[in-house]
């Protein structure tokens, strides 16, 4: 007995039962899975009515993800949800929940400016950057955790 095919609402409702994914993410993913552009459609307007896939609760999940697991500065994580296809108003809605959480970027950059305190200043520097965080961000928390090894 052969197993069925799977149908693109199954195998998407499968994708996102592990995690969010954006809507440019679960076209990409059902488009490589061979679907066609119908199907696709169909199921991707499907997940939407049910609120299976909402692309404001996949910016705000990904983007608490990025700052507290991979912690990414918020230029990074802006970046990541533009190429995801994440709109300009659930991107402005995820840094609000990032703020409502009390996830405050100031700190975080301190503490991986304290990991980076060996290195020359400008490497130090050019490493936050990478990271996502301002230059703002960057100077301050050089300065905070050189001063704090000079006490």
């Amino acid at each position: 007995m052969s197993k069925q095919p799977q149908t693109a609402l199954h195998y998407a409702i499968d994708l996102l039962s592990r995690r969010e994914h954006s809507l440019s993410e679960l076209q990409t993913k059902l488009k490589a899975k061979g679907y066609s552009p119908e199907n696709i459609a169909e199921c991707l307007e499907r997940l939407k009515e049910k609120n299976l896939q909402n692309n404001a609760r996949y910016a705000v999940a990904r983007a608490r993800y990025r700052a507290q697991i991979s912690r990414w500065g918020w230029a990074k994580i802006r970046q990541e949800l533009t190429a995801k296809g994440v709109s300009e108003e659930d991107i402005t809605a995820a840094k609000a929940g990032l703020e409502e959480a009390d996830i405050t970027f100031e700190e975080e950059a301190t503490r991986q400016a304290s990991k980076l305190k060996s290195k020359p200043y400008e490497k130090a520097f050019a490493a936050l950057l990478r990271r996502g965080y301002t230059p703002d961000q960057a100077k301050s928390a050089l300065q905070t955790a050189r001063e704090e090894e000079n006490k």
